[in-house]
């Protein structure tokens, strides 16, 4: 005789892995980071977009907007934003990065 969880159990479950994964997806960030500081790539370059390839992709629930925690990305490289204007781009998230006291910023597309 099979055992079945219940459904109340299951939602417990779900939000605890969905929990792991947010905090793998700090995690991975905070790696990132480090890497682009290490390799002098924090700084986007005037007129291009940092291009970010998905490794893996998580909605908690499929009909939220999504949001950046959704995607596990890698850095790419960067692109010129004249190239985005293409016809087989499509601009899903723009993530804007205030630089504090400078008073500037920069646009990442992810």
């Amino acid at each position: 005789m099979p055992s079945q969880i219940p459904p109340q159990w299951m939602a417990y479950i779900s939000l605890i892995l969905y929990g792991l994964y947010l905090i793998g997806w700090h995690v991975f960030q905070r790696t990132k980071r480090v890497y682009r500081l290490f390799y002098r790539t924090s700084d986007i370059p005037l007129k291009q977009a940092r291009l970010g390839r998905i490794l893996y992709r998580h909605k908690r629930d499929p009909e939220e907007i999504s949001r950046r925690e959704d995607f596990v990305t890698m850095d790419d490289g960067f692109i010129s934003k004249e190239v985005l204007k293409g016809p087989e781009w499509q601009i899903y998230t723009l993530d804007k990065v205030c630089l504090g006291d400078i008073g500037g910023g920069a646009v990442a597309l992810g």
